[in-house]
């Protein structure tokens, strides 16, 4: 987390960024190594659990690799969004009944479509200001 007084510009853009449905859905941190993005993800994920908009948050590690993979990034960012928010949960839930193997496919593309996209733009009884923000960190380092 980042240290009281310190990146607060760009936790505030971020937080900004985050309220403007007009914007792009994806904002994409990027800097060298140890610069202090996972410090930045960490304070915004406490940030955005406070005003209701987390909707989920995924830290790769290199060490973990072989756990830590899109299928499970996608798994868990749906586990997270249903527990969050009941529109989404409602409609995940009719999904895992009617096709309970899908968190079995092999085909990431199809479990991110149908899991997380289908999830998302389908719950359309969702107020704007309650749309989730999902935190993934370190993507350079996810396995499979």
């Amino acid at each position: 987390e980042c240290m009281k007084g310190t990146r607060e510009d760009i936790l505030s853009e971020i937080i900004d960024w985050a309220s403007d449905f007009t914007a792009p859905n994806i904002l994409w941190l990027k800097g060298y190594p140890g610069v202090g993005k996972s410090s930045v993800a960490t304070s915004l994920i406490e940030k955005l659990r406070l005003i209701g908009r987390l909707g989920s948050s995924f830290f790769f590690k290199r060490e973990m690799a072989d756990v830590m993979t899109p299928r499970a990034l996608w798994r868990r960012t749906a586990y997270d969004l249903s527990r969050r928010y009941l529109p989404i949960r409602k409609h995940i839930v009719a999904l895992l009944k009617a096709n309970e193997d899908i968190l079995d496919t092999p085909n990431v593309y199809t479990l991110f479509r149908q899991l997380i996209v289908d999830s998302l733009t389908k719950s359309d009884d969702m107020p704007l200001e309650r749309l989730p923000v999902v935190i993934i960190d370190a993507l350079d380092e996810c396995g499979g």
